[in-house]
């Protein structure tokens, strides 16, 4: 669990400085959901994705991951916000990565207490 809480917080760093540059309100509600939507895509898909073998799971995995990234453009375009720009794109490739790296470390350690017990 150490490993998990290294890795969440070492996130934090980066984040901070994306936030910074990007000039954003990470508290507004819109900023909010759209970093929660794909930090989680990233830690439970993605993290799932590793302890799957199977490729039509693996298939199914990638198509969520999309839907949900799709769905999230989608609202933001139909509410008018237009946030598609290459520093929005590296800002929310970072979210989902630390997402995926996070919830890899996470369910690794669950999966080992699962085990013991």
């Amino acid at each position: 669990m150490r490993l998990f809480w290294l890795v969440f917080g070492t996130g934090w760093i980066p984040y901070y400085f994306f936030v910074k540059a990007l000039k954003v309100d990470v508290f507004s509600v819109e900023m909010l959901l759209h970093t929660l939507y794909y930090f989680f895509a990233g830690f439970i898909i993605l993290a799932g994705w590793c302890f799957y073998k199977s490729k039509k799971r693996i298939k199914f995995l990638l198509i969520s991951i999309f839907f949900i990234i799709y769905i999230d453009d989608l609202t933001d375009y139909l509410r008018g916000i237009d946030v598609i720009t290459t520093e929005m794109l590296i800002y929310n490739l970072y979210v989902l990565f630390w997402g995926s790296l996070s919830g890899v470390t996470f369910i690794s350690y669950w999966r080992r207490r699962m085990e013991k017990d």
